[in-house]
């Protein structure tokens, strides 16, 4: 599913990364959603990486994912990168409800993480 039209830029000229298992959309749609408004999506984090997006932040091991992990080392170290949750993401987004909740797409992404009855 197409993301909704954005007329946002808040990512304008931002290069933007993601981390763990996104729960609202898959990976391809939330790229087409931060190329919505403005950024650019890179597959690994540098010091210019704007934006870390995190989905599930832990990793099979309990502990934080490794992109997770390199951006507070990268932060450490003195670089801007913020990393936001899911949610405010898709808040900034223009993707939340009038009753607080974030919309979420139709996608495989939302549709593996629910549990259906048999």
């Amino acid at each position: 599913m197409e993301p909704p039209v954005m007329t946002s830029t808040w990512l304008d000229g931002k290069q933007v990364a993601f981390a763990g298992q996104l729960m609202a959309m898959s990976r391809s749609e939330a790229a087409r959603l931060v190329k919505a408004c403005g950024g650019q999506v890179v597959s690994s984090l540098s010091p210019s990486t704007s934006y870390l997006i995190v989905g599930e932040p832990l990793g099979e091991d309990g502990r934080p994912a490794p992109r997770i992990r390199k951006a507070t080392h990268l932060q450490n170290k003195g670089s801007t990168i913020r990393i936001l949750a899911e949610e405010e993401f898709l808040t900034a987004c223009g993707m939340e409800m009038p009753d607080g909740t974030v919309r979420q797409l139709y996608s495989e992404a939302h549709e593996t993480s629910q549990t259906h009855p048999t």
